[in-house]
């Protein structure tokens, strides 16, 4: 798996996130966070060089828009976990199954040009190299 890299922060703000005091260790940090839940703090995770330490979330929500044209605007709001490298869009027409439409970076998707008087379907998940969310319709 391929991962990004941020510059570096200070182990006192691990510390910070873990609730240990100045005199931890990297170590005593690592134990601390392995006790607790089986998972580093993100803070630790980029004290070691890497950022995209887990899965996006779902979107929270996913809105559709008529335009004229005739086109559809797709927007969502992007949601926790992991960062999202890029949101897949997929939609289904007259209640068939999703097909792909295009990986974005970022909302809108405009899809042009539809059909009049066809139903039309979206769903966006978010994905990153740790992995993927599940769909918001």
């Amino acid at each position: 798996m391929a991962l990004s890299t941020t510059p570096p922060i200070s182990l006192s703000q691990i510390q910070s996130e873990v609730g240990l005091g100045a005199g931890s260790s990297l170590i005593d940090c690592l134990n601390a966070s392995n006790l607790a839940d089986k998972s580093l703090p993100v803070s630790m995770m980029r004290f070691l060089g890497y950022t995209h330490l887990v899965a996006p979330e779902a979107p929270v929500s996913v809105t559709i828009i008529e335009q004229g044209g005739p086109s559809v605007q797709v927007s969502w709001t992007p949601g926790g976990g992991g960062p999202a490298e890029h949101y897949r869009i997929e939609r289904s027409v007259n209640f068939g199954a999703y097909e792909f439409m295009q990986n974005d970076a970022a909302s809108p998707f405009v899809d042009a040009p539809v059909t009049v008087g066809a139903n039309y379907r979206y769903r966006v998940r978010s994905e990153n190299s740790a992995g993927n969310s599940g769909y918001t319709e």
